[in-house]
């Protein structure tokens, strides 16, 4: 997103828990100059207003994604639904922001069990009414974290604190909140969410903690190559590049409004990963898992015409996100394996 907007023209501002912090602040420096940044924490609040005045335009991307935790609710409950909550409440402490626009997640449209119709295309629509805590943390943290956004855009409940998860535990939850009314407070701005599904493609750092960045490197260091991939996960896949223009675009559009599904038209599992890397010449000369060590369920269908149409995006093949991702870490030396 920063590449995006300075590419652009825009005078950019980060923020970061720690300036001092070399390892995640040094790549960021060094690639973008003119990028201003600032110390902010989603469980500090009112840490991020001082950065967002002068603004017209929050972009929200911050939210912990990964698998393994020990404690799901501190990790990543809280500074999903948090963190969201503290950035509008210090837009709103700002004048002149015009638009704010929200990281979410295809985990906050679909549901964690597959529906009866296996042919349905999921869409902005739709949303995650059925996940808890202990099926999925990371799928419950998004969806909850975007849910609390729409209702304190709609209602403005930003007088109080709904505690470790927002408050929220459904969406009936969500209504009766609605219903009721309460604590009006005036905001110059609007608010968007981008639903991407899994984003793949070049990363812009050498980091190797990312989730898809420790999937793609297993598969070419060979982790996979016998015992076989993870077949049982299917999902959508998008290019961190065209997700990246989504959200400017969804800042700039002033037409552009609601939620935005970006994603690949239909779910890919990790072995289809491996056969669109093999279908590449210098790739397939990496240990690749050749067979799945379970078999696939169910094969997930979304409707991608809302953003095609309102932002005008045309979306990367899965495949060329994958190769390019690939050949991205190789020559960054981030693969320890040789092919």
């Amino acid at each position: 997103v920063i590449r995006s907007l300075v590419a652009k023209g825009y005078a950019v501002r980060g923020t970061v828990r720690s300036l001092n912090d070399t390892a995640k602040v040094g790549h960021l420096r060094e690639q973008f100059p003119t990028l201003e940044l600032y110390e902010a924490d989603l469980l500090r609040p009112g840490s991020f207003r001082e950065c967002f005045e002068g603004c017209k335009f929050v972009v929200h991307t911050a939210s912990p994604f990964k698998y393994n935790v020990t404690n799901p609710q501190a990790e990543l409950v809280n500074p999903a639904v948090k963190g969201t909550m503290n950035v509008l409440r210090c837009a709103r402490l700002v004048d002149g922001i015009k638009r704010v626009v929200l990281t979410s997640s295809a985990a906050a449209i679909l549901r964690f069990k597959p529906p009866d119709d296996v042919q349905k295309k999921w869409n902005e629509d739709d949303w995650n009414t059925d996940t808890k805590i202990s099926d999925n943390a990371y799928r419950y943290s998004k969806v909850l974290a975007e849910q609390a956004a729409w209702v304190w855009m709609a209602s403005c409940h930003n007088s109080h604190d709904y505690g470790a998860g927002g408050g929220f535990s459904n969406a009936k939850q969500i209504e009766e909140v609605l219903r009721a009314g309460g604590q009006e407070y005036k905001v110059s701005f609007d608010l968007i969410t981008i639903c991407p599904s899994f984003v793949v493609g070049p990363p812009v750092g050498s980091r190797s903690d990312g989730e898809s960045v420790k999937l793609i490197k297993g598969m070419l260091e060979g982790d996979y190559h016998e015992g076989g991939a993870n077949g049982g996960v299917c999902i959508g896949a998008v290019d961190v590049r065209d997700v990246a223009e989504a959200h400017v675009l969804a800042m700039e559009r002033r037409s552009a409004f609601g939620r935005y599904l970006v994603s690949s038209n239909t779910g890919v599992n990790h072995l289809t990963m491996a056969s669109l890397l093999a279908a590449d010449a210098e790739i397939a000369k990496y240990k690749l898992p050749t067979t799945a060590k379970n078999a696939t369920a169910y094969t997930p269908l979304y409707d991608t015409s809302k953003v095609r149409k309102d932002l005008g995006i045309s979306l990367r093949p899965v495949g060329e996100s994958l190769v390019d991702m690939a050949k991205d870490l190789i020559a960054k030396k981030m693969i320890t394996a040789k092919a």
